[in-house]
């Protein structure tokens, strides 16, 4: 007998405070190996403040041992140690077993009973999960109670019905959990096709044993119900392949009956990874809601229903977003996702309205939380959001095309991406973090793993020592408290105070990144160094480019910046050249870099420029009209693209799973939210009364400062490039 973990763990999460006697009799099989005197005292009608006893061989109890599914175990264990005074008062020991989460938690309460001559001892549910095969008694109470607790829970209709939150229909609610369940198993070297298939069988098998069988033809039909947009006779060979090859593992085969069913180690395999994807849906939405509880903005009553319009909103854009990248794949006509569209989620979901917020409203409160959510995860919230997306994703190719694995391997299988400021100036910025590496960051990596070549502009990295510069003169204006600072805070700098770190030390971490003779060669070499992002200029095929092409993007690129510095028509703004001047050589020199590609499709090039800057497509369309003819094909990657293509894209299998685990879901979400000066006022604020608390104390408070700070404010208006460009040239 092998009790899997992950349904033994969810056996233990689901109990509730009727299934006492079950835990009770769990618990007592887990200790009876170690205490083989133990003798359970429990009953429905009163213990006596035990559920069970230990006894020595003098006869004398001198340990208690109490059983608990209670979730306020802290008052649990105050009533027991109050009553053991009164009823047993030469008890000194108390072992807690408990099916909850508590771990360090206990530690305060240990301690408060320390001192009053009383050692508790507190085994909770890792305790137990840990220790499920320790021996045959335990591993065979930790299966009674799976078996009863767990599977007809999973075997049920609930458990699919409360998955996939952004679809409504239950056929395609089943596809999504089993391609979740496939792709979290996914060794990243099967095909997508291959591996979409295999799991629409196993969909469509769900329920089915030795006893319940199903034809072939009953089979394909589920699976075309899952896929109804597509030729039934592509579907079914596809259906048909997928279920000869799983014959050979997971699905049994009767030859009288001409029938299949699921294998029993298959359906256990399936509890198994269902139970995982359970317990880490539990754990977000628990996260979730301890996020909002601690707000103290929403009433108490109207908490789970603030907790389900998060969830549904941020799946609901995790959908819109898939779509996006598979429609932009199989179409081969676009490479730009455009605006995350969160806000307008938020606004049409109608549980939002439901919900009554303190001091803000309830739209700019629910997208300040997905926001935050999204920007800085948990490790169980980052590997659930992970793994959602990429589910849903995969449907949205099956949507698209049947074939998902023809479609992505015509996209771009090598790459070489000229990156804007927009994504270098948050590279910058997630150093000052010494921790895990921040979006960004981890984004080039996996980009570089799945075999991009990645390079910059001079002019991109002037941009970026300017941007510097403007740091530095806000900070010795905010130092010699010469008037007030117009415009907004540069983001580098405010990425580092809100990060609670100290404004006098940011000239020297500046340092860094550059000296003060050469710096831009300084951060050429840095960026070589620390990410492998080569500096290579585009000017040669620049000059290269149609001489009406060239006049028209450089018109067109002069207009958007003159506009962001607010500058009169008749005005010569040198700035403002100069960093049109920027965005030509990169916009202008990737198009024409891709004459040396003739013939590829917009998704087969593999020349691109990675920016954020929302005007890009639009100057495109521009001078489209301008010229009076189709201009190459449009060069421009955006942040959300990238990502989804180190997932999905033909280099998938370069990249393993926990490396997929870690990279960010979307990185640009959130991290150019415009911020006023108030806010890194709140920063200075808390630091200054916070001053004798430890470090790592002092940048939390400000954290959490900073957080309720922007829901003040109302809403948070996500800038992007359009609020740094505006600023970066503005009194050089």
């Amino acid at each position: 007998m092998s009790t899997a973990r992950k349904r033994f763990e969810l056996a233990l999460n689901r109990l509730e405070g009727s299934d006492w006697a079950k835990f009770e009799k769990l618990a007592s099989a887990f200790l009876a190996s170690e205490l083989p005197g133990i003798r359970t005292m429990a009953a429905p009608e009163g213990d006596g403040g035990r559920d069970a006893e230990l006894f020595f061989s003098d006869g004398n109890p001198l340990v208690s041992v109490q059983y608990s599914v209670q979730e306020d175990w802290k008052s649990k264990i105050q009533k027991t140690v109050d009553r053991l005074k009164t009823t047993f008062p030469d008890r000194r020991i108390l072992i807690y077993v408990t099916n909850q989460e508590i771990g360090a938690r206990a530690d305060e309460i240990k301690g408060k009973f320390g001192s009053e001559g009383y050692h508790i001892d507190v085994r909770d549910r890792n305790w137990l999960v840990e220790r499920l095969h320790s021996n045959v008694n335990a591993e065979k109470a930790g299966e009674e109670l799976s078996r009863d607790i767990v599977d007809r829970y999973l075997e049920s209709a609930g458990v699919i019905e409360k998955k996939a939150v952004a679809l409504s229909a239950i056929e395609k609610k089943t596809a999504f959990v089993y391609l979740e369940m496939q792709l979290a198993n996914d060794q990243r070297q099967k095909g997508l096709t291959k591996l979409s298939y295999e799991a629409l069988v196993k969909a469509a098998l769900r329920g089915t044993d030795s006893q319940k069988r199903l034809k072939k033809g009953e089979i394909v039909t589920k699976i075309q119900g899952f896929m109804p947009n597509h030729p039934p006779d592509f579907v079914q060979r596809k259906a048909e392949s997928a279920l000869r090859a799983l014959q050979k593992n997971g699905v049994n085969y009767h030859t009288a009956t001409d029938d299949y069913c699921l294998s029993h180690d298959e359906v256990m395999k399936v509890h198994e990874r269902l139970a995982s994807i359970d317990l880490l849906d539990k754990a977000f939405s628990k996260e979730i809601k301890s996020s909002v509880e601690s707000d103290g903005v929403v009433s108490t009553k109207q908490v789970e229903l603030c907790c389900s319009a998060i969830r549904r909103c941020l799946e609901s854009y995790l959908l819109k977003r898939g779509e996006a990248f598979a429609s932009a794949v199989a179409r081969k006509d676009t490479t730009l996702i455009g605006d995350d569209g969160l806000s307008s989620i938020v606004m049409s979901e109608s549980l939002v309205s439901s919900i009554r917020v303190s001091g803000v409203s309830s739209v700019d409160y629910v997208t300040a939380k997905i926001k935050g959510i999204v920007s800085n995860p948990t490790p169980s919230a980052m590997l659930c959001m992970r793994q959602l997306s990429d589910a849903y994703t995969l449907m949205a190719f099956l949507e698209e095309t049947p074939d998902v694995q023809q479609v992505t391997t015509k996209m771009f299988s090598r790459g070489e991406i000229w990156m804007d400021t927009s994504v270098l100036l948050p590279l910058f910025a997630e150093q000052v973090s010494q921790n895990e590496p921040g979006p960004f960051s981890e984004m080039v990596r996996q980009a570089r793993n799945a075999g991009a070549k990645l390079y910059v502009t001079p002019g991109v990295i002037e941009e970026v020592e300017r941007h510097f510069n403007r740091c530095i003169s806000y900070l010795n204006q905010k130092t010699n408290q010469k008037g007030r600072w117009v415009g907004t805070v540069p983001f580098v700098y405010a990425s580092y105070i809100l990060a609670g770190r100290r404004s006098d030390s940011f000239a020297s971490w500046l340092e860094n990144f550059r000296g003060e003779f050469r710096p831009e060669d300084d951060i050429a070499q840095y960026l070589l160094e620390k990410f492998g992002i080569e500096q290579v200029g585009l000017d040669d095929y620049v000059k290269c480019a149609p001489d009406d092409l060239r006049s028209a993007m450089q018109e067109e690129w002069l207009s958007v910046h003159e506009s962001r510095r607010g500058a009169k028509s008749d005005d010569f703004d040198l700035a403002a050249m100069r960093l049109a001047e920027h965005d030509v050589e990169s916009h202008l020199g990737v198009m024409m870099l891709r004459q040396k590609e003739a013939g590829a499709s917009n998704m087969g090039y593999s020349a691109w420029w990675l920016t954020m800057d929302s005007a890009a497509p639009q100057v495109h369309r521009k001078v489209h009209d301008k010229i009076g003819r189709k201009p190459p094909h449009m060069p421009l990657l955006s942040v959300d693209f990238l990502l989804e293509y180190i997932a999905f894209g033909p280099n998938r299998g370069r990249i393993s799973r926990e490396n997929l685990a870690a990279l960010p879901i979307i990185a640009s979400g959130a991290l150019f939210d415009s911020l006023p000066e108030e806010v890194l006022e709140v920063a200075a604020k808390v630091r200054e009364d916070c001053a004798s608390l430890p470090e790592h104390v002092i940048q939390r408070r400000i954290r959490d400062a900073v957080d309720k700070q922007k829901m003040k404010i109302g809403p948070i208006h996500r800038a992007g490039l359009d609020s740094i460009k505006k600023d970066l040239w503005k009194r050089v």
